[in-house]
């Protein structure tokens, strides 16, 4: 019911933000107390566009769906700047073997015992499709960006600490993009627990209290 009110949205108000001829394909449906988001990605021709969503908010009052927000960022002339272009067969070993060579290339990241994957898996398995994407390259004039087919993989390595996601040209084979998504945080505190004094015994006369705990390994999810 949701998704189809919010595909009645995009069909009453699309032209206003340019997705009336776009092709959009259902990426996710979350909830955040009373607000409840649609997320659309774009496609061309059954090849999702990377990082290009459209999204619709609503907020549930009571049985009743108010709009709240709509927008994204997406191409609205795909099909026109994409017209022509033929994509080469790769395979998943030429993928691997162009981010390993990026790897080699560049001598800054002094990567070691790097490993390269793929976001649904190892892309070292034959068994592992490799997905095409569209993904926004700045142009060589720099004035503005153009639409390129791209495959994704990642390069992981345990020194130093790396995940870097690298966007690889399908046509020239060229990495175009190359992002770290690993986020560095810096954590300052205090671990306390409730122990009792000294050697004395946990008794009533020698009551808990909250002492510092020297040597104890905090773990943050989410963080490298």
């Amino acid at each position: 019911e949701l998704v189809a009110l919010a595909r009645a949205t995009i069909a009453a108000h699309g032209a206003v933000f340019g997705v009336q001829n776009i092709e959009l394909e259902l990426f996710r449906v979350r909830s955040f107390g009373a607000l409840r988001l649609v997320q659309f990605q774009q496609q061309h021709a059954d090849v999702p566009v990377y990082a290009s969503f459209f999204n619709i908010v609503y907020f549930q009052r009571d049985d009743a769906l108010v709009l709240t927000s709509i927008g994204g960022e997406v191409f609205p002339e795909l099909a026109h700047r994409l017209a022509g272009r033929s994509v080469p067969e790769r395979s998943v070993d030429e993928i691997a073997a162009l981010a390993r060579d990026w790897v080699g290339r560049d001598r800054v990241l002094g990567l070691r015992r790097p490993v390269v994957g793929h976001p649904t898996g190892e892309i070292d398995s034959q068994e592992d499709p490799l997905v095409l994407e569209i993904a926004a390259r700045r142009r060589a004039d720099n004035k503005g960006v153009e639409p390129t087919l791209v495959y994704r993989t990642w390069v992981e390595a345990d020194a130093p600490r790396a995940r870097y996601e690298l966007l690889i040209d399908a046509i020239t084979g060229e990495v175009i993009g190359a992002y770290d998504t690993i986020c560095e945080v810096d954590l300052t505190g205090t671990v306390q627990g409730w122990t009792s004094p000294s050697l004395l015994p946990d008794v009533a006369s020698n009551p808990e209290t909250l002492q510092p705990l020297p040597s104890f390994r905090v773990t943050v999810p989410g963080a490298g």
